[in-house]
């Protein structure tokens, strides 16, 4: 009898535990389906062979084809509905962006040496000659700016925006580019090739928010994206206060700043700072130096024209270099915070969560 109990104590709770996978599998699934396709991509890059067959369970990847055209995908569709190709990825609606070297002024010699004359280049960031100030380009900017086909990734480009899911024939595109060249540039289905755009002060971050793209510049200027339909160009103009550090503390350095869309649907902002603290052991020679990482949250109050702290009650905001995304809580009740935080620490991400 004693023996007969304890067997349907023990498939009682293989059941409760199998039925608890399974809860957490669809809470995690739910919340990385919103994560954006380039995201996605960097997580997979950074994960072991085994993680990856598990991240591959709940998720598409992106895969990269050359150096010189990268290949973008949607990872909206469910992964049951998506396509199987010959080599074994799975995949879902892909569409080519436009190759590197259809800017004008940036030259393949061979095929190891991109080169960037440096005249046209500088006339439509700065809508002219650069300013005396400008540490990389002014007063005399060299001719040519000579990068190796492995240093694009790291010198010159950095992501990549959509508008929507890319399907072939129907996309924008906004290229992100380096804090040197700092200039954006723009592709569109009607237009496939890539268009840089004026921007005196360089592009840090930016997103697709609203049906527009928004930027955040390295000075702080928040600007809206508009395309010409005559002329195919992108300008752009100041729809926000500049984003200021308001961090009390001197010590405190404002290091990055990203952009967002909270869960109400506002313009979010995010202030990264560092402080860099050094930490006494019981004798001198044991003293650490620590840098420590703070978040500041902001949401534009578009109706008064300014920037206030955010209330991130539900809300766990993932902030990385990819794409930072915004997401709710309360939408996906009984998630397992510590699953996500061991799920993109694991990655490398930086994660900042809120209750």
């Amino acid at each position: 009898m004693a023996s007969s109990r304890r067997r349907r104590d023990q498939r009682q709770r293989q059941r409760h535990r199998a039925a608890e996978a399974v809860r957490r599998h669809d809470i995690v699934k739910a919340v990385v389906k919103l994560l954006p396709a380039e995201l996605h991509a960097e997580i997979h890059r950074r994960l072991d062979f085994r993680r990856r067959l598990a991240f591959a369970s709940i998720c598409l990847f992106l895969h990269s084809d050359t150096e010189e055209k990268a290949t973008v995908l949607s990872v909206a569709k469910e992964a049951s509905r998506a396509r199987r190709p010959a080599h074994g990825q799975a995949t879902g609606e892909r569409a080519d962006l436009p190759a590197i070297t259809t800017i004008p002024f940036l030259n393949l010699v061979g095929r190891r040496w991109f080169f960037l004359d440096v005249e046209p280049f500088v006339q439509i960031r700065f809508g002219g000659p650069p300013p005396p100030e400008d540490k990389h380009w002014g007063p005399h900017p060299p001719r040519t700016y000579t990068l190796t086909v492995a240093q694009m990734r790291q010198s010159f480009y950095r992501k990549v925006v959509l508008s929507a899911p890319p399907r072939p024939g129907s996309y924008a595109a906004m290229l992100i580019t380096d804090r040197l060249i700092g200039a954006p540039a723009f592709a569109t289905a009607e237009d496939p090739a890539w268009r840089m755009a004026r921007s005196p002060d360089g592009v840090e971050d930016a997103i697709h928010h609203d049906g527009r793209f928004y930027s955040v510049t390295y000075t702080g200027r928040v600007e809206a994206w508009q395309r010409n339909d005559e002329t195919g160009e992108f300008t752009s103009q100041v729809v926000a206060p500049a984003l200021a550090a308001t961090a009390d503390d001197e010590k405190k350095h404002l290091r990055r700043r990203y952009l967002a869309a909270s869960t109400d649907g506002r313009l979010m902002a995010v202030l990264k700072h560092t402080e860099v603290v050094v930490e006494e052991g019981r004798y001198s020679y044991m003293n650490k130096v620590v840098t420590r990482v703070h978040f500041e949250v902001q949401v534009l109050d578009q109706a008064n024209g300014r920037w206030e702290a955010a209330d991130m009650g539900g809300a766990a905001l993932f902030v990385g270099v990819n794409s930072t995304v915004c997401v709710s809580a309360r939408e996906h009740r009984g998630i397992e915070l510590w699953l996500l935080f061991q799920f993109l620490t694991t990655c490398g991400m930086l994660l900042c969560l809120a209750y």
